[in-house]
C-alpha cells in the first residue's frame, strides 16, 4: 500500500511538474548560461512549493486551501507582477560573468522559482483534481501512507527538473556562452508572454 502511494506519489510530481511555465524557462536560461547548479536551484524551489500544495491536497487542510483560495486575485496579480518585473529585468540582463558570486545567486534562482510557483493557487486545485479524480486520498489513510504520497510528489518533481536541468547543461556543454547572447532576450520576452498570460486570466484584457 504505502509503496504504491510512493509510486503514485512520483507520478502526480511529474504531472504537476511537466506543464511548461515561466519556471522551466528559467530553469533552462539559467543552466545554460549561470551552469546546472543554478538550474537545480530553480528546480528545488518549483518543488519546495509542489510539495507544500501537495501536503495540503493530501491532508485536506480546507482552512488554509480555502485562504489561498480566497486570495487567488491577489496572488495571480503578485505573481503577474513579479513576472513582468523578471521578464524585463532577464530581457535587458547581460549574461553573467565569469567570477561572479554563486551563491547568491543560487539563493536568488531558489527564491524566485519558489516564489513563481507558490503564487499559483490553481496548483491546490490541480492535485486536488488528480487525488480524488484517481481516488488516491482517502478519509482513512494512514500517517504513512499520506507521508509515502508527498514524499513521492517530492521525488517526481525533483526527476522532472533534474532531468530538464541536466538535458539543458548538456546543451551548455557544446555551445559557448558567449553565443547565448540571444537566450536572455528570448527568455525575457517568453517570461512576459506568461505574464500577460496572468493578467489576462484575470480579465483585465476583456
Amino acid at each position: 500500500m504505502i509503496l504504491l502511494l510512493l509510486l503514485k506519489g512520483i507520478a502526480v510530481g511529474i504531472a504537476i511538474a511537466a506543464p511548461v511555465g515561466p519556471v522551466a524557462v528559467l530553469c533552462i536560461r539559467r543552466t545554460l548560461l549561470q551552469g546546472p547548479p543554478a538550474g537545480f536551484a530553480s528546480g528545488f524551489g518549483a518543488v519546495a512549493a509542489d510539495v507544500i500544495f501537495g501536503a495540503m491536497a493530501t491532508f485536506g487542510v480546507a482552512a488554509l486551501a480555502d485562504t489561498l483560495l480566497e486570495h487567488e486575485i491577489a496572488l495571480r496579480v503578485i505573481g503577474g507582477a513579479f513576472l513582468t518585473g523578471l521578464g524585463i529585468n532577464t530581457y535587458l540582463k547581460d549574461p553573467p560573468q565569469p567570477g561572479q558570486p554563486l551563491a547568491g545567486r543560487l539563493i536568488q534562482s531558489l527564491a524566485s522559482a519558489f516564489l513563481l510557483t507558490i503564487t499559483n493557487p490553481i496548483t491546490i486545485f490541480a492535485f486536488t483534481a488528480i487525488f480524488a479524480g484517481f481516488g488516491i486520498v482517502g478519509h482513512d489513510m494512514s500517517l504513512p501512507a499520506s507521508w509515502s504520497l508527498i514524499v513521492g510528489v517530492a521525488i517526481g518533481a525533483t526527476l522532472w527538473w533534474s532531468g530538464l536541468t541536466l538535458a539543458a547543461g548538456f546543451l551548455r556543454e557544446r555551445v559557448a556562452v558567449h553565443e547565448l547572447r540571444w537566450l536572455n532576450k528570448l527568455s525575457g520576452g517568453l517570461i512576459l508572454v506568461f505574464a500577460a498570460g496572468s493578467f489576462a486570466s484575470l480579465g483585465f484584457f476583456r
